[in-house]
């Protein structure tokens, strides 16, 4: 499901009319000496709680609640929302006071954080799906285990076929390095083919001192290496994705917990 879905569609046409009603309603209150501030306080903190929820839906995967993808609209859309709610509720984009401005300074963080974190899976999954391969991230370190693994297996063999250590010297002095762990993940990030250009250079290198039976243990090991660029790939964006959500979702709790102060000190004050 996407914003520019008919449901998406239906759902941000519904966010601008509710918006549209709170803001009206506020500044008759406000023209009226009413309690407009509370009004709108309210909307805020409830469309903030409901943001969290989306949290929540993750822990609880395995409970049929709804499609991720439409919790995930229904949290964009949200998340505009309670922008909106919040400059109508400060009518102000900085306030006075030491208290306000570090609620203010958690929510503009946990915004500008969850919009760097829709982007992100947008950009990410688009390139993710143009590899045309899928691993899970947990599965990453075993699978470059059992590539390294392949890759020394066909040096192996290509030395006892050939007597020649040619493709084994070379493997030992630049492939074995490539083949440890992932590698050019800022470049992976940033989505840059750098993984697959270094791999083409340093076979093409060795390419040239080759005899003709050792071509095919090289087309093995360009398989393998282009399998690993890949992974490599899979890595990036996913170890990118995890860290934001290591700082937007603490990020956020911390709002909430400021938040909820925050309705306590207001009544507190007005009884």
């Amino acid at each position: 499901m996407r914003l520019r879905s008919r449901s998406g569609a239906t759902l941000v046409a519904a966010a601008i009319i509710l918006f549209a009603a709170v803001f009206w309603r506020t500044q008759m209150l406000r023209l009226h000496l009413g309690r407009a501030t509370e009004l709108s306080g309210w909307f805020l903190f409830v469309t903030v709680l409901g943001l969290g929820l989306l949290n929540w839906r993750k822990k609880l995967s395995m409970i049929p609640l709804g499609r991720g993808s439409t919790w995930l609209v229904i949290h964009v859309v949200g998340g505009f929302l309670a922008i909106g709610f919040f400059y109508v509720h400060g009518q102000t984009l900085w306030p006075h006071g030491t208290y306000h401005q570090v609620l203010t300074a958690l929510f503009y963080l946990v915004c500008l954080s969850g919009i760097f974190g829709y982007v992100q899976q947008r950009v990410h999954a688009h390139r993710l799906t143009q590899l045309n391969y899928e691993i899970i991230y947990e599965r990453i370190p075993a699978e470059i285990a059992d590539l390294r693994h392949k890759a020394e297996q066909a040096v192996l063999e290509c030395t006892g076929t050939t007597g020649s250590d040619a493709l084994a010297r070379h493997y030992l002095d630049s492939l074995a390095w490539f083949f440890q762990r992932p590698r050019f993940v800022l470049g992976s990030v940033l989505g840059a083919n750098q993984g697959e250009h270094w791999l083409h250079q340093k076979l093409l290198g060795v390419e040239r001192h080759l005899t003709e039976p050792e071509l095919p243990f090289l087309n093995r090991l360009r398989h393998l290496g282009l399998t690993k660029t890949r992974v490599d790939r899979h890595y990036a964006s996913q170890t990118l994705l995890k860290l934001w959500l290591f700082v937007h979702v603490p990020l956020a709790a911390a709002m909430i917990v400021v938040a909820i102060w925050h309705v306590l000190l207001a009544y507190a004050y007005t009884l």
